[in-house]
């Protein structure tokens, strides 16, 4: 993860602090520095294995694991993709925003579900 995209994802999170010191030590020409103060922030894939593992055990979890497998009906899609979003969006609401990013991805991977697009096509 470079800085401009750190910067995105953890602007006003509790991540903050590090982000400063990322921003100091560019400032300061300081490159030697900037890995190890990248390494400190979690990456996209760290977040979800947080997410992951507090949803294990949960109806949220396995329509998420019928639907990654395709196992999963057009409904248990739909579900598994909505509940996502609502326990990402009570992350932020938790004061974790750096799950915002992920959450708008989230809502991009709703619009395109083929079951929301078949419902838009009835609608309109």
């Amino acid at each position: 993860m470079d800085y401009r995209e750190a910067h995105a994802m953890f602007k006003g999170t509790r991540y903050a602090p590090t982000l400063q010191k990322i921003e100091e030590a560019i400032l300061n020409g300081d490159k030697k520095a900037l890995p190890a103060l990248l390494a400190q922030l979690p990456t996209r894939s760290q977040l979800m294995t947080r997410l992951d593992k507090d949803l294990k055990g949960t109806s949220t979890f396995k329509n998420l694991k019928a639907a990654s497998k395709g196992k999963g009906s057009k409904w248990t899609d739909l579900k598994a993709v909505a509940s996502l979003m609502t326990r990402l969006a009570i992350e932020c609401e938790h004061g974790r925003d750096e799950y915002a990013p992920i959450l708008a991805e989230t809502v991009d991977m709703f619009d395109r579900l083929p079951v929301v697009l078949e419902m838009r096509r009835r609608v309109i």
